[in-house]
């Protein structure tokens, strides 16, 4: 059976093997399992099998990518709340994934910090139910996210200075400082301003306390646009929602990034 576009409907005259633009109408279609999809379908369809593993409720049902989005950021409150802080890494490391794909760099590098925050909070919360030493630097050399490829990818597309990977690491892991301390800081970075990035210290000693989450900051999940805050809870076509209610008590913040 011959391919059709995903866009125009047209038949493609060759039966296309891999990622292409439509003759007729120009738009760039990927093939997934000998079909021919639209970019936001190809991104759905590897977001859904890479996530197979969390089995996050409503996933494997979404049909589009905002009922995707909808369903991470349910899945980030519903772990949030059970203390499954690991898990709410995860999520935003996927979510960073879906935004670098998208081309939406500031986000990319916003969930990569934010998965980094919850996956040293969720490693210092084991050491201590075990009584074990932990230090910075072992929290920079197995926690920090923020050397990865995606992440590379979008400080060189966003045009900053490769150098801020390491102070991002080191921002992204730091027990000193509440998620919605790095998220600010994050913002000043995008803006130009370091001042507050390159003062986190090098060496830092590891709390013997941490303090839990606040119940009341795990608010209803609202999907916003990136370009402008809204009480839409989806609708963030093609540019996802910044959702941070695991870590805000208001949605401030959600609509920061331009």
């Amino acid at each position: 059976m011959s391919k059709k576009c995903p866009y125009c409907n047209k038949v493609f005259e060759n039966d296309p093997k891999r990622k292409g633009k439509c003759r007729y109408c120009g738009k760039t279609f990927v093939i997934r399992k000998e079909q021919a999809l639209t970019i936001n379908q190809g991104i759905l369809v590897d977001s859904k099998k890479r996530l197979e593993y969390l089995n996050v409720e409503g996933v494997n049902q979404a049909k589009t990518l905002d009922e995707l989005w909808f369903d991470l950021n349910q899945a980030i409150l519903n772990y949030s709340m059970k203390g499954k802080f690991d898990d709410v890494a995860s999520i935003y490391l996927n979510m960073g994934v879906i935004a670098e794909t998208e081309g939406h760099y500031k986000d990319c590098i916003k969930f990569y910090l934010l998965c980094s925050h919850f996956s040293a909070y969720d490693m210092i919360k084991e050491y201590q139910k075990l009584g074990m030493k932990l230090t910075f630097d072992d929290l920079m050399k197995t926690e920090n996210y923020m050397i990865s490829s995606p992440v590379k990818n979008s400080i060189k597309e966003l045009g900053l200075d490769s150098a801020l990977i390491d102070d991002l690491g080191r921002l992204s892991v730091t027990p000193s400082l509440e998620a919605t301390e790095k998220i600010e800081i994050l913002k000043e970075v995008f803006s130009g301003e370091y001042t507050r990035l390159k003062n986190i210290p090098h060496d830092q000693k590891i709390p013997l306390r941490i303090k839990k989450p606040k119940k009341d900051i795990f608010q209803k999940p609202r999907v916003l646009p990136m370009e402008k805050v809204s009480t839409k809870k989806t609708g963030c076509t093609g540019c996802f929602g910044a959702f941070v209610g695991v870590i805000l008590s208001t949605g401030a913040i959600a609509g920061f990034i331009k």
